[in-house]
């Protein structure tokens, strides 16, 4: 995929805005306004905010698998907040995959997110027959850790 080919091209300069907005111009996609550096105001830049907070806002998979290799090269973030963005399970796959041991990021809050698995027909209609069929609520409590 072409962001995947421009990642492994991409020269981070450790700031997660500029180099979300940089990632994104070279792969071609069109950068979130979340991850927008903010405007300049003319005052000297006393360096990037250590944290980064995204909320209310929905975030697409292409912002989701730019963020995902931004992160490992953002050395000044320290906390990522991501409230109610409807992120769901492929998404928090690819926040997992940026949050690796050379990121910085301490403190993450993921909260308001629905994380909601992808439906698949038969898989649901599996759960509904198996779930009928459970003896106790031991059986149901496998079963529904099973779904995940």
């Amino acid at each position: 995929e072409a962001i995947e080919r421009a990642a492994k091209a991409f020269k981070a300069t450790g700031c997660v805005r500029a180099d979300f907005v940089a990632l994104c111009n070279a792969c071609g996609v069109v950068p979130h306004p979340s991850f927008m550096p903010p405007r300049e105001t003319g005052e000297e830049d006393a360096g990037e905010d250590p944290t980064l907070v995204v909320r209310s806002m929905l975030l697409d998979r292409a912002a989701s698998r730019v963020l995902r290799f931004v992160l490992p090269e953002a050395t000044r973030l320290q906390t990522l907040r991501i409230s109610g963005c409807s992120l769901d399970v492929e998404q928090l796959g690819l926040l997992r995959r940026g949050l690796g041991e050379a990121c910085t990021v301490t403190t993450l809050h993921l909260d308001w997110n629905p994380l909601e698995l992808p439906h698949d027909e038969a898989g649901a209609a599996e759960l509904l027959r198996l779930g009928a069929e459970a003896k106790d609520e031991e059986e149901l409590d496998e079963l529904e850790s099973s779904r995940r």
